[in-house]
């Protein structure tokens, strides 16, 4: 086995651990089985990208890695959610024993490694119009979150709530995380191809 694969081996484990203790915890927390906590979770944003990277990593064990204009969109999604969380959320989060070590993993250590590995091992062949797509997932998300919360009373992030900051606030808070997405997406870009010129993308 490769450097590469025992990497993404040790990632898909821990990504499977921490989504095994999130669900059993709420589960514990809220009397409900793994269907219940399911639809509950994949209301975040932080479920969504931490779960994709466990595809992915599962993935390229079986098969070999994705295009480089996927794991790009990936890069962008994991380490948009750890920067997001830290900037916007860590201070209202108010988390108890394993919740804390939950919380690491999904919004600092898995992105983190991710974005190691990307940096270590990622191809840097990607187009600037890989930028644009890659504002998709994020976009869908929010218009999704927006809309399930009206439905259910209940939002994943104040910053989505329109009850509470109005349909303009949320609307500044989309464009805003999206413009933040476009920059972060062309800093990979310029990161990726950089890798490319000097030699340390394969």
């Amino acid at each position: 086995m490769t450097a590469h694969k025992g990497l993404v081996g040790c990632l898909a484990i821990a990504v499977l651990a921490t989504f095994l203790m999130r669900f059993n915890l709420t589960m514990a927390e809220h009397g409900e089985g793994v269907g219940a906590a399911a639809w509950r979770l994949f209301r975040y944003f932080t479920i969504w990208g931490n779960f994709l990277v466990g595809v992915w990593a599962v993935r390229f064990l079986l098969q070999g890695p994705l295009s480089p204009r996927i794991e790009g969109a990936l890069l962008l999604t994991i380490v948009a959610i750890g920067i997001v969380y830290h900037v916007l959320l860590a201070a209202t989060a108010d988390n108890q024993g394993a919740e804390i070590w939950v919380d690491a993993m999904l919004h600092t250590v898995i992105p983190i490694a991710y974005a190691a590995l990307w940096l270590i091992f990622g191809s840097g062949d990607l187009r600037v119009g890989d930028v644009l797509l890659w504002l998709v997932l994020p976009l869908v998300y929010c218009i999704y979150a927006m809309l399930r919360g009206l439905a259910d009373g209940t939002f994943p992030y104040f910053f989505l709530d329109p009850t509470d900051i109005g349909i303009l606030g949320v609307s500044a808070y989309i464009i805003g995380l999206l413009v933040a997405f476009a920059i972060g997406g062309l800093v990979i870009f310029v990161v990726g191809r950089t890798k490319g010129r000097v030699g340390l993308a394969p």
